[in-house]
């Protein structure tokens, strides 16, 4: 099949200081290539004004600390178009003034007649026009795919919350959106209820890399040393959603001689996290790692016990599985995507996001569970991950579109 796939984000060969967009939407697009389909993909990177790009990194990562806008390179601003992996990708940046609000109508029905003109230059029909991110590809995807008379799929990242729904104009554009996809089972049963759907919204999981899956000790031995050492661990960015502060505070609870956490990532947070360690006297218990590459990430999660993140507003949280693919116990954040993959107490734990007397009680639960039952648990978490190789759920993710949309054009 021919997919036209329409994204805000994208990783690109420009990113760097410090702007990591998540590769989710890419692993996608890699895996139906490599099951013989053609992919387009059309990365509709936000084109802000020239003086946003100038403002030094930390000064812009602490003012949009509590949203979801990241400011990309000044390069981002031109229109870029490339093949890597055999698909085919072309940035088509798009003009906003402000973070974190609506694209201009004068602005969408711009980018409109540039996706539907990059089709035609690039001799592609595509079968289905395929949505990431609401803001701006709930409209794209609803339009293009309504003026090329395809069928259409879009998959939701987020919660969709009545504002979102008011100033983006999605019930405006769901009558162009044949089937609907969201990132965990709650968000899901959610936007069934917000758009009154009359089935339930297929669930778009991510996968981790299939060489990890494949190399995967698929027997778990690691935690049955009574050292009395004691492994934490939390990978990702350090921004205020994801509360790592809440970490070290449940982690300091429940210190005691030979436990030890480490912190992987960078983010506006991290010089106040580290003057909180500094202030709890655990500084030798903690060691912050900065940003390290997915092997040295992996290696870190060999060797940890207890894998954490309470996150607030965790689409999916692909970090989970790759922790549990190493038999670590993992508490996630409730509501975050992992409620239905975690079962309680058996492959995981979940904790309220940013709860910090919750996260103790569930630490010190762990903490006095013997030796053998964390193997047990950390056994049914590699169980449980394998499943999730990033061709699986690319595979699943398709099989999902495409037979929704086969069923419902039979039924018209």
């Amino acid at each position: 099949m021919n997919l036209l796939l329409l994204t805000q984000i994208y990783p690109e060969p420009d990113d760097r200081n410090g702007y990591k967009p998540t590769k989710t939407v890419e692993y996608f697009a890699k895996e139906w290539v490599k099951a013989g389909h053609c992919v387009l993909v059309v990365h509709c990177q936000t084109k802000f004004p020239f003086l946003y790009y100038l403002v030094p990194v930390k000064l812009s990562n602490a003012i949009f600390r509590n949203t979801y806008a990241l400011i990309p390179t000044l390069s981002s601003r031109k229109k870029l178009l490339r093949e890597e992996y055999g698909v085919k990708i072309c940035r088509l940046p798009i003009k906003k003034y402000i973070p974190s609000t609506p694209f201009s109508r004068k602005e969408m029905n711009k980018q409109v007649r540039k996706i539907i003109n990059l089709c035609s230059d690039q001799n592609f029909q595509p079968d289905i026009v395929m949505g990431h991110f609401v803001n701006p590809c709930f409209e794209l995807t609803s339009r293009v795919g309504t003026e090329l008379n395809v069928k259409t799929s879009f998959v939701f990242h987020h919660e969709c919350s009545k504002e979102y729904v008011d100033n983006y104009r999605l019930k405006e554009y769901l009558r162009g959106i044949d089937i609907i996809g969201c990132r965990s089972i709650l968000l899901s049963k959610s936007i069934k209820k917000v758009f009154d759907l009359p089935y339930d919204p297929f669930i778009c999981y991510s996968g981790v890399p299939n060489k990890a899956v494949e190399s995967a000790d698929r027997e778990c031995k690691k935690h049955s040393t009574n050292s009395g050492v004691v492994e934490f661990l939390y990978v990702g960015g350090l921004m205020a959603k994801k509360h790592v502060d809440t970490i070290i505070r449940s982690f300091f609870a429940v210190y005691q001689d030979g436990y030890h956490l480490t912190i992987v990532g960078g983010g506006a947070e991290e010089d106040f996290l580290k003057r909180l360690v500094k202030g709890k006297g655990i500084e030798n218990a903690v060691t912050f790692t900065g940003r390290l590459p997915r092997d040295q990430v992996a290696l870190k999660m060999r060797e940890a016990n207890i894998f954490a993140m309470v996150s607030e507003k965790e689409a999916f949280g692909m970090v989970y599985l790759e922790a549990m693919l190493q038999g670590c116990i993992v508490v996630a954040s409730v509501g975050g995507g992992f409620d239905g993959i975690i079962n309680e107490g058996k492959n995981g734990f979940l904790s309220p996001e940013g709860n910090e007397e919750k996260l103790t009680k569930v630490f010190d639960t762990i903490l006095k569970m013997p030796r053998a039952q964390w193997n047990q648990i950390g056994q049914a978490a590699i169980d449980t991950a394998v499943n999730f190789s990033e061709k699986a759920v690319a595979e699943n993710y398709l099989k999902n579109v495409s037979q929704t949309l086969i069923k419902n054009i039979t039924s018209e």
